[in-house]
């Protein structure tokens, strides 16, 4: 365990040293460490990325590109084995740690939707005992608790909610985010009318704010409308233009050919996902506002800059990995300039 401890502190400085660093050598210097310690905790998926993105900044480097091709016939995704069988419309996952207040808004908002042919998944990953008594404190048989006794990360938590849903559709709520009461009924509306739709995706406020007396208490906010009119893949493959996790409802099936989230990634692992299901999958966007994104100013400080940094290569490595066909372009002007 402290071995693996100190590999995960490696990373992350290595991640903030790649978003600092003031030229590229340096940049390539962090990814190859990065890719080299994903290797020796078996993350292939992740050093995979990493590769491909040091050898589109640095093409002429012979060893990464062959030890990035040998990694590139392992890749593969994670499919689950078994989904649940379908018995309502709808499973919401809310993975949490223990937000207590913010927890019981979020929940509430799902129990007093205008659609009710739902279930909430609610993922205690490693967090408060108090999770429980909020859950129970709904007296509800639409919400099923399951609570890991350590902190496993984001990307678990949904998976195993997901392996549990019982829904024809997956929706998602993070612990500190409500739904508009009209949310579901306006997602599973346009899916069920429009079969051809494997994904539907709306708008949110960004809500900044902070707990007073034991609710959020938004100062102010900003709509989000992501990208305009018609869902564009080439968009996607830029940034998540989506927007928030909660606005996405897509059909359960699709994990099948598209697989789970990357359990590898600590950012970004949703935006990932609807990579990979933009493949295979056909989106649409409802252009309507239908929950709240909420941001606590009390929280938006150093950790907040730290945590920006990672994103910031994360974002690079993801983005580099798809625009690339999953590596095949950036090996083939490796291959171009070496030979």
């Amino acid at each position: 365990m402290e071995r693996q401890n100190i590999l995960e502190e490696s990373l992350a400085q290595y991640r903030i040293q790649y978003s600092l660093a003031d030229n590229y050598e340096q940049k390539v210097r962090c990814l190859n460490e990065v890719a080299s310690i994903c290797l020796k905790q078996n993350k292939l998926t992740l050093a995979l990325m990493c590769l491909v993105r040091s050898l589109e900044i640095k093409p002429t480097q012979l060893a990464i590109l062959e030890k990035a091709e040998k990694l590139a016939s392992l890749y593969c995704v994670d499919v689950p084995q078994n989904l649940a069988e379908d018995k309502c419309t709808v499973s919401v996952i809310i993975p949490t740690i223990g937000r207590i207040h913010e927890l019981r808004e979020s929940i509430g908002s799902i129990i007093n939707q205008t659609f009710q042919d739902f279930e909430i998944i609610v993922i205690n990953d490693g967090g408060s005992e108090q999770v429980e008594n909020v859950v129970e404190s709904f007296g509800s048989d639409k919400i099923r608790y399951y609570r890991f006794k350590e902190r496993k990360g984001l990307p678990k938590a949904r998976n195993a909610g997901i392996s549990k849903a019982r829904g024809k559709y997956i929706a998602y709520l993070d612990d500190d985010d409500i739904y508009k009461q009209y949310h579901l009924e306006t997602l599973v509306s346009y899916l069920e009318k429009n079969s051809d739709i494997d994904i539907a995706f709306t708008n949110a406020w960004y809500c900044y704010g902070q707990i007073v007396e034991d609710k959020f208490q938004v100062s102010r906010k900003i709509s989000f409308k992501g990208a305009s009119g018609k869902f564009d893949r080439n968009l996607l493959l830029n940034h998540n233009c989506l927007g928030p996790t909660l606005c996405i409802m897509h059909k359960k099936i699709h994990f099948v050919t598209s697989g789970m989230f990357n359990e590898e990634l600590t950012l970004l692992e949703d935006w990932d996902l609807w990579l990979r299901m933009a493949y295979k999958c056909k989106f649409h966007k409802i252009n309507k506002l239908t929950g709240e994104y909420r941001w606590h100013l009390d929280k938006m400080s150093n950790m907040s800059i730290i945590r920006k940094r990672e994103w910031d290569f994360f974002k690079d490595i993801i983005r580099t990995f798809y625009q690339s066909f999953k590596g095949k372009l950036v090996f083939l002007e490796s291959l171009t300039q070496q030979n």
